[in-house]
């Protein structure tokens, strides 16, 4: 019983590695252009247009 428990906790811990591993992600971008947008006394809206420099997709 104890071996299965430390199977248990190793799998685990390999698994909860490979999972930070993987969402560790790093976007290059290039921004294109910020517009101002509708304003208020307590918010903004801000457009912005940016590229991913890894994946470049045309933009539209």
């Amino acid at each position: 019983m104890k071996n299965f428990i430390s199977l248990r906790i190793a799998t685990l811990a390999l698994f909860t590695g490979y999972m930070l591993k993987t969402t560790d992600a790093h976007a290059d971008l290039t921004f294109l252009g910020v517009a101002a947008g509708d304003a208020t006394t307590s918010d903004v809206i801000v457009w912005t247009r940016a590229k991913d420099e890894a994946d470049p997709q045309p933009t539209a």
